[in-house]
Order: C-alpha cells, then sequence, then structure tokens
C-alpha cells in the first residue's frame, strides 16, 4: 500500500504529511487516519444494504515485528482522539470492566479501544479467555447486546445491554503471536474477519533525530498539514451533526458488482471468512475516501477503487499472515517460487525438505483454491495469473 491510492482532493493527504516525519510505514498511516475518521463519524453516516447498515468504523490489526511502528501509529489516533474530544477511549483489563463502561456511554456506545500488543490487552490469563468471543460480538454493530449477569438478575432482576455498540480496535501484532497464541476459531468465528490487517516487515524509512534533521522550510509545511487537517476534521464533523445516507453513483455500483463477484479470485478458500467479510469492508473504505475527499452523500468510482485496491493488498499476504506455518504452507510456498514446473519436477527439487505426502498435499491445497493450475495438454504446473 503506498501514496498511490490516495485522490489528491482527499483530507488524509494532509494527515501522511503530518507523520511524514515519523518512521510509521505508509500503509499503517493510511490505514490509521482513515479508520480515525471512521471513529470520529461514529453512527452518523451509513450505506444502506436495506437488511443492514454499513457504519463507518472499521477497525485495523497492524501485523509487523517489534519496533517498526505499530504503538506509534495507534498513539497518534489516540492523541486525536483526545484532541477532538470523543469517542470515549476504552482500556483493557476484564471484559466486565469493558462491558460496563459501554452499557454507561449511553445510545450509540462509541469507543475507541487502542491495543499496542493484542497479546497483552486479551492476556492469556483464565478470567480474560472469553475476551476475543465477547469483543467478536461488539464488532458487529448490531442493535443491542445483552451483557446480563447472574449477579444482574439476583439483585435488580433486569437485564442489562449494551447498546448499537460501535468500536474502533486498533491492535498491534507480530506474525509470531497470530500463529502460535491466537485462539483456535478467530477466523471462522469473525474475530479477524472484522479487522483490517495491515502487514509490514520493514519500516519505511529512518530518521535519527527528527527535530535536527527537519529544515525550517519543511517545519512550517508540517505546521500547515497540522492546520489543514484539523480545518477539514472540524467541517467534516460538522457536515454530520444530523445523520446521513451515502449513495454509491452509478458507476461505483457497478465498480464495487463487479468487484463482489469476483472477490474470491483475491482470496484462497483457505481465508473463505475473510473474503465473506470483505464485502462490507470495502464498502466502509469507500465511504469514508468519499467523506475525506467532502462528497457528503455520494460515494463514486474512485472512492470505490481505493476501497477495492486496499483489499486487493490485503489478499497478496492475508494466507501467510492468518495461518498456521505448518509443513504443507511452507511446502506450498516454495512449490509457488518454483512454477512453472511439473510435479516430478517440484518433488525431485523438495524431496530433502518435504516427504512426498506432504508435497502431494500442498498441491493438492493449491490447486483446489485456484492459486495454480496445469496447462492445457501437459502436466506442467503454471501459477494462477495476475489479474
Amino acid at each position: 500500500m503506498n501514496l498511490s491510492i490516495l485522490p489528491e482532493d482527499t483530507c488524509l493527504q494532509a494527515w501522511v504529511k503530518i507523520l511524514s516525519c515519523t518512521e510509521i510505514p505508509i500503509s499503517y498511516q493510511i490505514a490509521g487516519g482513515v479508520s480515525l475518521l471512521g471513529a470520529l463519524l461514529k453512527r452518523q453516516v451509513w450505506i444502506d444494504q436495506r437488511n443492514w447498515k454499513v457504519y463507518p468504523n472499521q477497525s485495523v490489526l497492524f501485523v509487523g515485528p517489534s519496533g517498526i511502528g505499530k504503538d506509534t501509529i495507534i498513539n497518534y489516533v489516540t492523541r486525536e482522539i483526545e484532541r477532538v474530544g470523543m469517542p470515549a477511549i476504552l482500556g483493557g483489563g476484564t471484559q466486565e470492566g469493558v462491558n460496563a463502561r459501554l452499557a454507561n456511554l449511553g445510545s450509540p456506545a462509541t469507543a475507541y479501544i487502542p491495543a499496542g500488543e493484542l497479546s497483552s490487552f486479551f492476556g492469556q490469563r483464565d478470567y480474560q479467555s472469553g475476551m476475543i468471543q465477547s469483543f467478536t460480538n461488539l464488532l458487529s454493530t448490531g442493535e443491542k447486546i445483552d451483557i446480563t449477569t447472574k449477579g444482574d438478575l439476583a439483585n435488580k432482576g433486569q437485564p442489562k445491554y449494551i447498546y448499537q455498540p460501535t468500536l474502533t480496535l486498533h491492535g498491534g501484532s507480530t506474525e509470531e503471536w497470530l500463529h502460535k497464541a491466537m485462539p483456535d476459531g478467530t477466523m471462522e468465528g469473525g474475530f479477524l474477519g472484522r479487522f483490517l490487517i495491515v502487514v509490514e516487515n520493514f519500516g519505511q524509512k529512518y530518521i535519527a533525530l527528527v527535530k535536527q534533521e527537519l529544515s525550517k522550510k519543511e517545519t512550517l509545511k508540517l505546521e500547515e498539514a497540522q492546520k489543514i487537517w484539523e480545518e477539514q476534521i472540524t467541517e467534516i464533523l460538522g457536515k454530520y451533526k444530523k445523520p446521513c445516507e451515502m449513495i454509491p453513483l452509478e458507476n461505483a455500483r457497478h465498480y464495487y458488482t463487479n468487484w463482489y463477484h469476483n472477490r474470491f479470485r483475491y482470496f484462497s478458500k483457505t481465508v473463505l471468512p475473510y473474503a465473506n467479510r470483505s464485502r462490507d469492508m470495502v464498502l466502509r473504505l469507500a465511504m469514508l475516501m468519499a467523506i475525506s475527499r467532502k462528497h457528503w452523500n455520494w460515494i463514486d468510482t474512485e472512492d470505490m477503487k481505493f476501497g477495492a485496491t486496499v483489499l486487493l493488498e490485503v489478499g497478496k499476504y492475508i494466507d501467510k499472515i492468518l495461518l498456521p506455518p505448518t509443513s504443507e504452507a511452507q511446502a506450498a510456498r516454495m512449490i509457488l517460487q518454483l512454477l512453472p514446473a511439473t510435479s516430478a519436477e517440484l518433488w525431485k527439487k523438495l524431496n530433502q525438505k518435504f516427504p512426498v505426502r506432504i508435497l502431494q498435499a500442498a498441491e493438492t491445497v493449491l490447486s483446489a483454491s485456484g492459486q495454480i493450475y496445469k496447462e492445457k495438454g501437459t502436466n506442467l504446473w503454471r501459477p494462477k495469473p495476475e489479474v
């Protein structure tokens, strides 16, 4: 993900400029900024899907090695939410504590949750063992969630609800934690499917002494970008004091429909739950891009293209991030690197590293998921053509 996906007239250009003096990767900057905008808008805007509404709050999972900038982008977003004065910022602790705070926020129960390290936020202690499933429910943006406990019924005899939960969670994780510590079922159960998952392995640049390295001209540009950002955020929030439905224009609808029917080409069958949830994610990102460009109640093709492009980037690494590095997965990655080749050629090159049964299983998975195909009239395997 790079700057080329941002239209020139989006206020996110100013946001990225503000962060240009940091080592935060561009992909983190863009994802954090667009998600921040969604958190500020709460439920004031939506796309109507008749049976449900797509609201702008988009959670993000920043994946990368320690020190790459996961905490830094989350801290920047947190400070901006504190500057604006909303939504409420919730910390970790027990699920009961989080539920109690959300229930006291009224309707909608809108909150931002910064979790620099998901492993620390959820923990492994017994009293936190059910937090992931509870947060999966909270991130669903339903109308209400029953959080009644036996104690509530014993003391008051009345059920207790969180009304219109509207959460934006920013979490950081290493690949290792996702592979080893994430509980089973987080993909199938929908927890990870509710996050825009942004992966970086290397920082974009290195700055030793920021203040000393910035020229006076660069400092003035940063100050100007901060002013533009604050002015535009104030204007945007002022426009949506009254709730507003966002309408995709005809060409944008055609673009989305085409992407919708072809989206499984960008995801393997092994991450099907994520592919299914990507339909709303693209709409959410398109809506936020439209708003950032002052398209007050409509979405054009460029807005929709932004959402689809972001998900295309996610699709490139989602398997590696979400699937444990099993022997079959490792073999599959090596097979892809060696193509085009016949099965016999692949086994000859890889039989020192993997048993034949593992290579056969990896080949079967790659073929069934459409990642490789056999050239007509030959035994030659080729990778799926780039779209």
